[in-house]
C-alpha cells in the first residue's frame, strides 16, 4: 500500500512538473555570459492570430552585429533608445503561417567567435 501511495504522489509530480513547463514557456537563452530574454509586447506568453504583436529581445553581452534572426512573418523594427533592446513585429495569419507556433531562430557568435544557434518557439491561439 505504501509503494503505491508512493508510485501516485510520484505520478503527480511529474505531471504537475510537466504541465507548469507546457504553460509558462523558456523565453530566455544563456550561453556563458551571453544573455537574450524574450518579452511579448501583451505580457502573455503566446501570440494572437491576425493582431499584430510586437516582440522585445533583451541582451546582454551581445553584439548585434553577430546576431541574426528568422522566422515566418517576422520584420525587424529600429532599435529604440536602448542598445541593449531589439524590436521585432509578427502579424501571425493562418495563410502565412502553417503551424500554431512561431519558431523564432537566433543565431549569434559568442567572446570566441564559435557560432551558437537557438530556437524560441512561441505558440499562437485565436
Amino acid at each position: 500500500m505504501k509503494n503505491i501511495y508512493l508510485y501516485g504522489v510520484l505520478a503527480l509530480t511529474i505531471t504537475l512538473i510537466s504541465w507548469n513547463s507546457s504553460y509558462y514557456p523558456d523565453f530566455v537563452f544563456e550561453k556563458g555570459d551571453q544573455k537574450i530574454e524574450l518579452e511579448l509586447e501583451n505580457k502573455i506568453n503566446y501570440l494572437t492570430w491576425n493582431k499584430p504583436a510586437r516582440i522585445k529581445l533583451k541582451l546582454q553581452n551581445i553584439n548585434q552585429k553577430k546576431l541574426t534572426f528568422s522566422g515566418t512573418g517576422i520584420s525587424m523594427l529600429t532599435k529604440e533608445s536602448n542598445s541593449s533592446e531589439l524590436f521585432i513585429k509578427v502579424t501571425p495569419t493562418k495563410e502565412i503561417f502553417k503551424i500554431d507556433t512561431l519558431n523564432l531562430r537566433v543565431t549569434g557568435r559568442d567572446s570566441k567567435d564559435s557560432i551558437w544557434h537557438h530556437k524560441f518557439v512561441i505558440l499562437i491561439k485565436e
